[in-house]
């Protein structure tokens, strides 16, 4: 598994943290869990893109990601 950041491709959007085993599985979480919270879908993968995955070691210190 990897930690991703899922980015919307819109301006009203907000970046979710994901872990995942891959950048499209990443996606797919996030829609999935965006279309059930509204109930129908709204939001398609081509509605975001994942970057490459997060390392925590790269973080010279404690932070909060999302």
């Amino acid at each position: 598994m990897h930690i991703y950041e899922v980015i919307p491709t819109f301006k009203s959007g907000h970046n979710h943290v994901v872990i995942a085993k891959s950048k499209e599985n990443a996606v797919k979480n996030v829609v999935n869990c965006l279309n059930e919270e509204h109930g129908f879908e709204m939001f398609y993968v081509d509605d975001f893109i994942a970057n490459d995955p997060i390392n925590p070691n790269n973080y010279p210190e404690e932070t909060v990601i999302n």
